[in-house]
């Protein structure tokens, strides 16, 4: 195997046509896009309870100063049935803190499908933008994006994930010519912080330092604003929240382990206990921390893998995200595949992708039934052959701005 400058003579997967591929590509994400709306509109009254209720349900609460009543599970769900005039079965929690309702405060103007629509619409177009961004070769990428079985989850849910995507996505992507606006956004994270506790660590391996300045003080900025906003109460109501319910529901398994996509979960799906998860899960985060330092303290492995190896392990630090939180692994798809066009594909590469994609929509099934949780191996594969691609090119001269990429021949 040899590295050399890309352009100067070593052909590329790249430098083939694919016009077939994404034309056929193109039409498959279509119909799969297609298929899920034909979904939604025959279950828009479903829609009336998706999760997004909660989101607009908090939003109402702070518009009347009655943040209060999220702290209590039951009482949350009893003005959630005051505001709809349905009668609940499950809890929609409200598990956010203050400073989501920065961003959440207009949606309490709205009528609840109104603001269904336009937050989903809102938060997806900068994810998709994103997405085009990590991918240049082609425009498909935007059609794979909207038909990607996580993106579909955190449409039909009303999640926030579109929107934790995106700003994971274009805080790093623009980490190298734009820092302080990437820590301004990677700073507006705070928001789902669960999904940023390897930002800080890539920022300082990686020496970005105004990026980390940034994100602390835009960090710290939302949180005095949105104590100026809603009042101490909104942080005690948080905390209040986290401690009594969303850790029980984790501890006792009534949340549902096969929908939680954490190392720990996946433990506690296969039977074991509490010790041997925190275990185990300790014992991977400390790996993924290690290995997200190591690649972004390479000045010879390109940004992209960088970014791809943020996206797909430091979701694995966290205990608790979801499967519709993949949707930011997209992301780091795009960035794997746009690298392995430019250099060549590896063994088992091209079935670690496609699991990667199909694990949101599959995960839950296979977890009920055989106790395995896809989306937690997944995960792992994927940042395995990003830290695999990094350590190919590691020992190669250092790219300087303006140089073409080092590519792999073999």
């Amino acid at each position: 195997m040899t590295t050399t400058r890309a352009g100067m003579g070593t052909p590329t997967i790249a430098a083939s046509p694919h016009r077939p591929w994404s034309v056929a590509i193109a039409l498959a994400c279509v119909a799969v896009a297609a298929s899920e709306t034909i979904v939604i509109v025959r279950n828009l009254p479903a829609l009336r309870e998706a999760d997004f209720l909660a989101i607009w349900a908090g939003a109402r609460a702070a518009r009347a100063g009655l943040l209060e009543v999220a702290a209590d599970p039951l009482a949350f769900r009893t003005f959630q049935e005051s505001l709809t005039g349905l009668k609940l079965d499950a809890l929609h929690p409200w598990l956010y803190p203050p400073t989501a309702l920065l961003v959440l405060w207009p949606l309490a103007f709205m009528p609840y499908g109104v603001a269904f629509a336009v937050w989903t619409a809102a938060t997806a177009l900068p994810y998709l933008a994103a997405l085009r961004r990590a991918f240049p070769p082609s425009r498909v990428v935007v059609l794979a994006g909207l038909a990607s079985p996580a993106a579909f989850m955190t449409a039909v849910n009303g999640q926030t994930s579109f929107l934790a995507a995106a700003l994971l996505g274009w805080g790093l992507l623009l980490l190298r010519q734009r820092p302080l606006w990437s820590g301004v956004l990677l700073g507006a994270l705070a928001f789902k912080p669960q999904l940023a506790l390897c930002v800080p660590v890539a920022l300082v391996a990686g020496r970005h330092w105004t990026a980390l300045k940034a994100a602390a003080v835009t960090a710290a900025a939302l949180a005095l604003l949105a104590t100026w906003c809603f009042g101490v109460g909104a942080w005690t109501a948080f905390v209040d929240v986290q401690s009594r319910f969303a850790w029980t529901l984790m501890e006792d398994g009534r949340f549902g382990y096969h929908k939680v996509q954490s190392v720990f979960a996946a433990v506690r799906l296969a039977g074991g206990g509490i010790g041997v998860a925190m275990a185990v899960h300790a014992v991977v985060a400390t790996a993924i921390v290690a290995s997200i330092a190591w690649i972004w303290s390479r000045r010879t492995v390109p940004h992209e893998l960088k970014v791809a190896a943020v996206l797909s392990g430091g979701l694995g630090v966290s205990i608790y995200f979801l499967d519709y939180d993949m949707v930011a692994v997209a992301i780091a798809i795009a960035l794997v595949v746009a690298h392995a066009l430019r250099t060549s594909w590896g063994r088992a590469e091209l079935a670690v992708v496609a699991l990667a994609v199909v694990a949101p929509a599959v995960s839950r099934l296979v977890g009920e039934a055989t106790h395995l949780n896809v989306g937690a191996v997944s995960l792992l594969a994927l940042h395995a052959i990003v830290l695999r691609r990094g350590w190919e090119v590691a020992g190669a001269p250092a790219v300087r701005d303006g140089e073409p990429p080092v590519v792999i021949a073999t």
